[in-house]
């Protein structure tokens, strides 16, 4: 797009990491200090997931007998809604003509907002699978069987889930559900 004089242009930078297989991960990062409050993004509050409610199903998959599992969601903060406009700079590896810059589709890694839209997108994708949000950790869900017992329960941690279900049946259903929302691992 063309810049325009009163948008607000983020710059970006690539962060590189080695992976402990040797591989390298390169990953294109926003420039978020130079957002502008209530311009650029508005709330960025992300719940996680709190001890107590690790412990507590910890303890609860020793009484009961589950299995515990977990899944990481690959690439989790690009996955989720932008609301905001952000417009940014191509980084310097990939230059674009003088003044022209990209608008963002989708929230990158180092946008103020990007925790929080995932957040959201991933709350809203687990009450879509029927999973019922607890009140008291808005990160913990639960599924419940047509008696009303639980039978399945998952805590949300930025973008690692913690699962345990009466068995293992329902562990692979609810990851083979969850698995066409996502890409895990």
């Amino acid at each position: 797009l063309e810049e325009t004089s009163d948008a607000n242009i983020c710059g970006t930078r690539w962060v590189d990491k080695v992976k402990p297989d040797g591989s390298l991960k390169s990953r294109l990062v926003v420039q978020g200090f130079t957002q502008v409050w209530l311009k650029d993004y508005h709330d960025t509050f992300s719940a996680v997931a709190t001890l107590t409610t690790f412990r507590i199903m910890i303890n609860l998959a020793a009484i009961l007998g589950w299995e515990i599992y977990t899944i990481d969601v690959s690439q989790a903060y690009t996955q989720g809604e932008l609301m905001e406009t952000i417009y940014i700079r191509a980084p310097k590896t990939h230059p674009l003509p003088n003044g022209m810059v990209y608008k963002l589709l989708r929230p990158l890694y180092g946008t103020k907002q990007a925790g929080r839209c995932w957040y959201l997108h991933v709350t809203k994708t687990l009450r879509k699978l029927n999973l019922q949000q607890a009140t008291k950790d808005s990160c913990f869900f639960i599924q419940r069987d047509a008696t009303g017992t639980p039978n399945l329960m998952i805590s949300v941690l930025v973008d690692d889930l913690l699962i345990m279900g009466a068995s293992e049946k329902l562990v692979i259903a609810f990851h083979k559900r969850f698995s066409m929302a996502y890409k895990v691992s």
